[in-house]
């Protein structure tokens, strides 16, 4: 009967710290609330201009990685860099994973994030 009750209230200590650790922005990245997740690495993004440099001709390579140390402050995901301005639009485009944890599941999205050389980059699609 102990083991049954320490496993019942274990359960719950768990969930409660995962509920009070799990953000609005995780819950839109499950969802696939493409407009929040927008506003919100646009809110992020836009106070970053490019500083080109000889090695990083559009100047936003350190920006991109100062997102995603923003992005993993959040204890509900981790974020990583996929690609810097390796899309071939224009402007070009970087990618970004995260992957969010729910308590059960990992969930992993791709965030697309247009790299221009003229301003800020702004978040384009998040995608499987």
């Amino acid at each position: 009967m102990r083991i049954i009750l320490l496993a019942v209230l274990s359960f719950f200590l768990v969930q409660a710290c995962t509920d009070d650790e799990f953000s609005d922005f995780c819950f839109a990245v499950l969802e696939n609330d493409a407009n929040f997740v927008r506003d919100e690495v646009n809110d992020i993004l836009d106070h970053w201009d490019p500083e080109p440099t000889q090695v990083d001709g559009l100047g936003h390579e350190d920006n991109l990685y100062r997102l995603v140390d923003e992005l993993n402050e959040e204890y509900c995901l981790e974020a990583f860099v996929l690609c810097y301005a390796c899309i071939e639009t224009a402007p070009p485009q970087s990618e970004l994973l995260v992957r969010v944890y729910d308590g059960y599941n990992i969930v992993e999205k791709v965030f697309d994030i247009l790299t221009p050389n003229d301003g800020p980059m702004t978040f384009v699609a998040m995608h499987d």
